[in-house]
């Protein structure tokens, strides 16, 4: 029995859905019938199936009272009071023994072995005790007793005990099964859902600093044509800038050394020491160039 398809969201209207659903399938089990010969009013059914697996759905005690109404309204006018009064005394039973049971979170087979256990006792030690004293109050068949009233109910509920004892205890395994299984999907969509969003901060990280890269790069590749033009530059002094005046500073020393004339030796002296400051002078613009070059290295790295 799948109950998916009810997706109510109000929690007091599903509990109402549940009572209800269960409350006509109480009665629709109840319409097949074993009269109980001998003992008036009274009879054997399998509206306990529906109403034991109501149990595993029902989250309030009230809804209790409310699905052991439904179930006694389609019983004989001599029979409802005996039926609610029987169903809800054992119903009550029932909701805190499954509530007790699950404390014990033992696994789908043992829960349903402990609950077969569990619905033999219903019956033998709740229902049947329940519907025999509420006919023993009520003055019903005070002619047989009530040990004999008790003994001849439990032999004609065999059938029933062990019908309704094994349908309930194989569904609520298959429906611990499958909340199970629930449980583990929501899990995996909510592992899966951290993963991804992990994965899209990783892509969002990594688009970030690829952007800061790509800035980085250009900034790099900036700063090196930046110094590479520098160096062409120190190039080209070296080259041109520097080779000029040395080459006068050399040519006027070999005609120092050749001339004899002291006034014509001055005036080349002279001419030498314009050219050493015209060297000087292009010496600490390449310096400046170079030390320049070095700082800009220096915040690069």
């Amino acid at each position: 029995m799948q109950l998916s398809f009810i997706e109510i969201k109000n929690p007091i209207a599903k509990q109402l859905g549940y009572t209800l659903l269960f409350g006509v399938l109480s009665a629709l089990f109840g319409s097949v019938r074993m009269l109980l010969p001998g003992i008036e009013g009274a009879g054997s059914d399998f509206r306990e199936i529906p109403l034991l697996v109501s149990l595993f759905y029902l989250q309030h005690p009230i809804y209790i009272v409310l699905i052991s109404l439904i179930t006694s309204l389609v019983t004989p006018p001599n029979a409802m009071i005996n039926t609610f009064v029987m169903h809800l005394v054992a119903l009550l039973i029932g909701f805190y023994a499954y509530r007790k049971i699950k404390t014990y979170n033992f696994n789908h087979y043992m829960l349903g072995t402990v609950w077969l256990v569990f619905t033999i006792v219903y019956y033998y030690l709740f229902l049947i005790p329940a519907l025999v004293v509420t006919n023993e109050f009520l003055g019903m068949n005070q002619e047989i007793g009530m040990m004999n009233s008790y003994k001849s109910i439990t032999s004609t509920m065999l059938f029933e005990l062990t019908s309704t004892a094994l349908v309930t205890s194989i569904f609520l395994i298959q429906l611990e099964m499958r909340r199970s299984l629930e449980d583990h999907k929501k899990n995996l969509v909510i592992m899966v859902n951290k993963k991804t969003k992990a994965l899209a901060d990783a892509n969002d990280e990594l688009k970030s600093m690829n952007e800061n890269l790509d800035s980085l790069v250009k900034e790099r590749t900036q700063k090196v044509q930046d110094q590479y033009e520098q160096m062409l530059k120190y190039a080209y002094l070296n080259s041109h800038e520097v080779r000029a005046p040395l080459s006068r500073m050399q040519g006027l020393m070999s005609i120092i050394i050749q001339e004899q004339d002291i006034q014509s030796k001055m005036e080349l002296i002279e001419k030498l020491k314009l050219s050493s400051e015209e060297l000087d002078a292009i010496i600490i613009e390449m310096s400046q160039i170079l030390e320049s070059e070095l700082i800009k290295g220096k915040k690069v790295k």
